[in-house]
């Protein structure tokens, strides 16, 4: 062995027997040439946002400005050229897939689905008291009709009461129990923003759920709970969730990264291929194409 391919070993024991293992599983390995290249994008005169994409079987890097990802599929990264056409056509969010990038936990989007859920079944619950109002077309007889409008009009009376025990144990219905926190049930449709205005105690009345400004507060409260993702698993705790409505979504600078990795691909297309970098395909439906000038620079 000549001296530039000597290692040094380490003194601790366990290290060193680390890297003696590690030598013996490589000592059959020789030399190759590995094909690569290399491409470099920045505006004259300025290195803002500059970045380069280096290309090698089985992976494609972006490095520079922008950060460092690396995307990787060895079946369709396979010579240059089909590599880079693989990437400048593919969806961002498969691609984000193979360069395994994280989602990020959304507070915004996870409040409008907390709202979302709370909302449903409130609107489901009108829908349906609306429905089921009888018209007097549709009975024969005209007591049938009157018993029915009575059983309705029970209905609509007790829309926005709540059901509470009294300490015999005997069940009442009122609009304005004084106490939110005990044994009291919401009506049909309501009970998911019953269940939020217990958790987040913003509004001071359980009747509040029924009015905008109550929703109001209690929104107010789940913003705040749920600005971050541990908030969010907490409440949604507090919610007896098995599983939460976290929403992650793609960060800005992720989408950045691989918006800049396919412009790329598609200018050096360009550059191999002394044309416009999307003359190899057909758009799909809905896939909009970086602007690219015909002309190129060598």
């Amino acid at each position: 062995m000549t001296d530039a391919t000597r290692i040094y070993i380490a003194c601790d024991p366990e290290v060193a027997e680390a890297q003696r293992r590690a030598l013996g599983w490589l000592a059959d390995h020789r030399t190759a040439d590995r094909p690569c290249r290399n491409f470099d994008f920045r505006k004259p005169g300025s290195y803002a946002y500059a970045f380069s994409l280096c290309w090698q079987p089985g992976s494609i890097t972006l490095s520079g400005d922008l950060g460092e990802m690396t995307i990787t599929h060895w079946q369709a990264i396979t010579d240059l050229q089909s590599s880079l056409k693989w990437l400048a056509g593919s969806s961002y969010d498969y691609l984000l897939g193979k360069a395994r990038a994280v989602r990020v936990y959304d507070p915004e989007a996870t409040l409008t689905e907390v709202v979302r859920w709370a909302n449903e079944e409130a609107i489901e619950a009108i829908r349906a008291l609306r429905d089921e109002r009888p018209r007097r077309r549709d009975f024969d007889d005209a007591a049938d009709w009157l018993d029915a409008r009575a059983d309705w009009l029970d209905a609509l009376a007790n829309y926005r009461k709540f059901r509470v025990r009294d300490p015999l144990g005997r069940d009442k219905w009122t609009p304005d129990p004084l106490e939110y926190h005990g044994d009291i049930r919401a009506p049909d449709g309501w009970e998911a923003w019953l269940r939020l205005l217990r958790a987040t105690h913003c509004a001071p009345k359980a009747a509040d759920i029924f009015t905008p400004g109550g929703r109001y507060s209690i929104k107010t409260g789940l913003e705040a709970a749920l600005s971050t993702e541990s908030g969010a698993w907490e409440l949604f705790g507090r919610l007896g969730f098995d599983e939460p409505l976290n929403v992650y979504k793609w960060s800005s600078h992720t989408i950045a990264q691989i918006t800049a990795m396919q412009w790329g691909a598609g200018r050096a297309l360009a550059w191999l291929e002394g044309e416009s970098a999307y003359s190899w395909r057909d758009p799909e439906p809905g896939f909009i194409a970086p602007a690219l000038s015909a002309r190129v620079d060598r």
